[in-house]
């Protein structure tokens, strides 16, 4: 039997929802406890074991999604279920992201409870087998791809989750967060078929074993993972500029200028140079130096390529100016760098 807490300050609706005929037969869930907000809540389920919170979104106090971030924060309970109102679907789609189970829009009916039931079963099968949902595996790349910050919240609930499980040990949980690496590498090397060029994609996405260990290990791996992913991403309304950083990305080898991306792209070279900084932030010139510097690194890395041919590979003539800039971003010369591999 799954005990669950109905959370909504509407004394009226929590009566009717109790007195729906899917409660009524012998499903396997029960209404075990009722609050009125969230605070009540919490103090419910820090002294009572509760399998699955029902609540709604807006209440005074504190509302669904405090709540709810509480609920995941502390691991109070498994399974939480959003109730909304039409218009605060926005809200309910954001409770995804920090970990609720799903949302039911209001007015609600026997069938959706039902239906929401059987698929806590579901998932409580898959749970005890140790596995994940695709479903979830797809939201954490697509959030990573899109440049959205909430990755990082998607990919840490995912992968604490196996963590906390008592049932699975330390091996099999890193083997198990291992697979959804895999496949999240799948998705964003597909969408980003050039990452494999800035850096080792399979080091990128692999889950160091020791971690398992270390308090916020998830967050710390989702928080480096979405850097390096989104390393060149640039947060702009303008086409011009989501076109300029891509050909820059995928050509990073080459010479690129002011002009001739202005002569690519039929524009203005001062045109070009100020829609560019006014967007991102960050100058032209900065960022090609970015993006180049981090192909030089990877090359190093990977081959013995001499300094000289690096930088006219790159797209630098004069191998000093190259020299010069790669100390400049990452704080050491060429030589310390590749010693540095060689020393690992």
């Amino acid at each position: 039997m799954m005990d669950i807490l109905l959370v909504d300050d509407i004394e009226v609706f929590r009566r009717q929802f109790k007195r729906m005929p899917v409660m009524k037969e012998n499903s396997g869930f029960q209404i075990a406890f009722e609050a009125d907000h969230g605070l009540e809540a919490l103090e419910i389920l820090q002294n009572n074991k509760v399998d699955m919170v029902i609540t709604d979104i807006r209440m005074d106090i504190m509302d669904g999604l405090e709540l709810l971030k509480e609920i995941k924060n502390r691991h109070l309970c498994d399974y939480v279920i959003l109730l909304s109102e039409y218009s605060d679907f926005n809200y309910a789609k954001e409770g995804l992201v920090y970990g609720a189970f799903d949302y039911l829009v209001k007015p609600i009916d026997d069938k959706k409870v039902a239906d929401l039931f059987r698929r806590i079963e579901e998932d409580q099968l898959i749970v005890h087998s140790g596995a994940y949902k695709d479903k979830e595996v797809e939201i954490f790349a697509a959030l990573l791809i899109n440049n959205n910050p909430d990755s990082v919240k998607a990919g840490t609930e995912l992968i604490n989750r196996i963590l906390d499980k008592p049932r699975i040990d330390s091996e099999d949980s890193v083997r198990m967060i291992q697979e959804i690496l895999n496949k999240v590498k799948e998705i964003i090397t597909e969408s980003k078929p050039w990452l494999h060029r800035f850096y080792d994609v399979d080091q990128l996405f692999r889950f160091p074993s020791s971690f398992h260990k270390k308090p916020d290990a998830a967050r710390n791996y989702c928080e480096m993972l979405f850097a390096q992913i989104n390393q060149f991403s640039v947060s702009s309304r303008s086409d011009l500029v989501q076109a300029v950083s891509s050909y820059i990305i995928e050509n990073a080898e080459g010479k690129i200028t002011l002009g001739t991306i202005a002569e690519m792209f039929y524009v203005n070279k001062t045109y070009v140079s100020h829609i560019f900084k006014l967007e991102t932030g960050v100058s032209f010139v900065d960022y090609v130096s970015t993006v180049k510097i981090q192909r030089a690194k990877r090359l190093l890395l990977e081959s013995n390529i001499k300094v000289y041919e690096l930088a006219h590979r790159l797209g630098y003539e004069d191998v000093e100016y190259f020299s010069r800039v790669f100390k400049k971003i990452t704080g050491m010369s060429t030589l310390t760098f590749r010693n540095r591999r060689l020393k690992k």
